[in-house]
């Protein structure tokens, strides 16, 4: 039986996620990758702060509460298998074919923002 909490807290906290990397990428500290800050104080970077100890323990909480449904209604095996299926396999293929397309544009970024052309 499908409980619909667990996917509302799934997609709220993907929502989150997504936010704090928007605030992540215009942060006030200049971390290398983002764009920087800008003018006067930024106080978006206070819900950035607050928001990171959270996700990934609540990440691996949901993930632990589906995997414990899920084997309540399948076997060991047939979980496994159809884990493999829907995440490993997509996961492999999307690391050989766009991951040195992400390499190349960090590469360039890089060497921008340190001032080598």
């Amino acid at each position: 039986m499908r409980k619909h909490w667990i996917d509302n807290l799934r997609w709220v906290t993907v929502l989150l996620v997504l936010f704090y990397h928007v605030i992540y990428y215009y942060n006030g500290k200049g971390v290398v990758g983002g764009i920087g800050g800008f003018g006067g104080p930024q106080y978006q970077d206070g819900i950035m702060y607050l928001l990171y100890p959270w996700f990934m323990p609540l990440l691996f909480l949901l993930a632990g509460i589906s995997a414990r449904y899920a084997l309540d209604a399948h076997s060991g095996k047939e979980w496994f298998k159809s884990r493999t299926r829907k995440l490993l396999v997509p996961a492999t293929i999307g690391l050989f074919v766009f991951q040195w397309i992400a390499g190349y544009f960090n590469t360039h970024t890089l060497s921008y923002t340190n001032g080598v052309v």
